[in-house]
């Protein structure tokens, strides 16, 4: 494995996440600066990391970087990359995060988020919108979608026991969909599989370590991990999970609190998962920032490095793509009872009506989500 400058790597990464709006769009740059400008990875190499990134959990632009950085550089490179694409939008809604602590008691403020809500409530209605097009592949599955939100709103099941269930009842259901069967090849990259166990104790040390002097810290990080690593299908299925554990597990933040943050995540570039910065610094300040965003992401790198020397057969696998298709179908329920929820939060007026729709059919029309937040943001000082 060829090693570039750590230094280089970090810096060109944090020019990349300056701009990191877009979400999965941001993967066509990431290319662009590793294969054509930096010629740090050939284009079969990028592409398979891709395809890699795809079946993982978790923002698929931040993992796409943490592998881009560990092919160009190893693990120096990995975490180099890692902390410079993140870095800006980490940043960014920190500073957010302690002017909301002192400032959501102004009136002015409070006009403004009564109105964010409702804008968050729109960019939640396209997801549901957007994810259920893509996910469902079979007739059944707007009734296995019903099904999801059936146990998750009327029954009060636990989100990761639904998700969890509904992968397992991929494997059966979604057999004609992926009908062949492969081995899965071992690799001999000694190396790799060394970094992915260097990685595996990192993390376990940090967690041990939390445990043993902050549990409100440890309890952080093994939420927030727990949520990445059942967050397949991007950003907005983590959301969801993340507003059950945070708002009505663990009682962290009231509902409005929470979607105040995500709106704030919305306008700083990066990952929408970086509401997690919000949480742990609503929680604990400064450290509870840094955990809640370092645990947001790490998990998902760490399978991803565990994986890779696997990586050309797992892709192939048909019983891992069948979970994952069940997976998928339970999260269009989960996000659907996250929207239901989400709206009973938002103030209902028919301006706030009207502010919902032409913010849904914006964003729906794929106009930037920075623009319809900051537009709704100033309209809501108008209207609320």
């Amino acid at each position: 494995m060829k090693k570039n400058s750590p230094l280089e790597i970090f810096l060109s990464f944090l020019k990349l996440g300056v701009s990191a709006f877009g979400g999965p769009a941001m993967v066509f740059y990431i290319k662009q600066l590793a294969v054509e400008e930096k010629n740090w990875l050939s284009e079969e190499e990028f592409n398979q990391g891709v395809a890699l990134c795809q079946i993982v959990p978790g923002a698929i632009a931040q993992n796409v970087a943490s592998y881009t950085g560990f092919r160009a550089g190893g693990i120096s490179g990995l975490v180099s990359a890692f902390i410079g694409f993140l870095l800006p939008a980490f940043l960014l809604l920190l500073l957010f995060s302690i002017f909301y602590k002192q400032t959501s008691s102004i009136p002015a403020f409070i006009s403004m988020f009564k109105g964010l809500k409702v804008v968050v409530v729109a960019i939640i209605a396209n997801a549901v919108v957007n994810f259920s097009r893509s996910s469902i592949k079979k007739k059944f599955d707007p009734f296995l979608i019903f099904l999801s939100f059936a146990l998750l709103y009327f029954l009060k099941i636990t989100p990761f026991l639904v998700i969890i269930s509904f992968g397992i009842a991929g494997i059966f259901i979604y057999r004609s969909l992926f009908p062949s069967v492969q081995k899965i090849a071992f690799s001999s990259k000694i190396e790799q599989h060394k970094s992915g166990i260097f990685l595996l104790l990192f993390f376990i040390i940090s967690m041990v370590l939390l445990y043993l002097f902050d549990k409100v810290l440890f309890s952080l990080a093994l939420t927030m991990s727990k949520i990445e690593l059942l967050s397949f299908g991007g950003g907005y299925t983590a959301l969801a999970l993340m507003y059950h554990e945070v708002v009505e597990v663990k009682k962290w933040l009231a509902s409005s609190i929470f979607m105040d943050g995500v709106a704030l995540g919305q306008i700083t570039p990066g990952p929408i998962l970086i509401t997690s910065a919000f949480v742990g610094y609503m929680l604990k300040g400064l450290p509870g920032a840094i955990i809640g965003t370092l645990f947001m992401f790490l998990p998902s790198v760490v399978v991803i490095i565990l994986i890779l020397p696997y990586y050309s057969s797992l892709q192939k696998t048909p019983l891992l793509k069948r979970g994952i298709q069940g997976i998928l179908i339970g999260f269009v329920g989960l996000l659907l009872f996250v929207l239901i929820k989400f709206a009973k939060s938002a103030p209902w007026t028919p301006a706030s009506f009207l502010l919902f729709l032409v913010c849904f059919v914006l964003i729906y029309r794929k106009i930037n989500l920075i623009y319809v937040v900051i537009g709704g943001a100033l309209v809501s000082l108008l209207i609320f």
